[in-house]
């Protein structure tokens, strides 16, 4: 299974889509492959993913490098996946949570015609996806994540 500094890479199926983008928040580089059980199979095993399901046959085809998550409700899959692998569920803005692509400071100059210009004028640190290219910074989506992991951690 790949680890680079102890993290581990994830694959899911299009059940646990919500769930990637949530570890993605985390950090962790989780595709999402839909729909197509043997690139799914296939992808995972030789990239060293450890593959997230719900579905039995999906995991019993997957053999030992493979978790099924038992819940429907995210809440219950976050909570099962930290205590289960201890991942580590502190938001880090290092993934693009649209792509899995990773994320880099981008000066804030440039961003000036993209973001809301109350959001240019309030923050000073941005992040840049060059595949999605999605622009991300800190704000009050940050706060509600917390809350919700709060909420989902009881």
């Amino acid at each position: 299974m790949h680890s680079k500094k102890d993290t581990v890479w994830f694959a899911t199926d299009g059940t646990l889509t919500r769930l990637a983008r949530w570890l993605r928040l985390f950090g962790y580089n989780t595709i999402v492959i839909p729909n197509n059980l043997p690139m799914l199979l296939y992808l995972s095993s030789h990239q060293g993913r450890l593959l997230l399901t719900r579905s039995r046959r999906c995991y019993e085809l997957a053999g030992k490098d493979a978790v099924l998550v038992p819940s429907e409700k995210l809440p219950e899959q976050i909570a099962f996946l930290k205590e289960r692998l201890s991942i580590k569920t502190e938001p880090i803005y290092t993934r693009c949570t649209r792509c899995n692509a990773t994320v880099f400071p981008i000066e804030k100059e440039k961003v000036r015609q993209l973001v809301p210009p109350h959001t240019y004028k309030t923050h000073k640190d941005f992040f840049f996806c060059p595949i999605c290219r999605k622009i991300y910074w800190q704000g009050t989506h940050e706060k509600r994540a917390r809350e919700t992991l709060r909420r989902f951690l009881k």
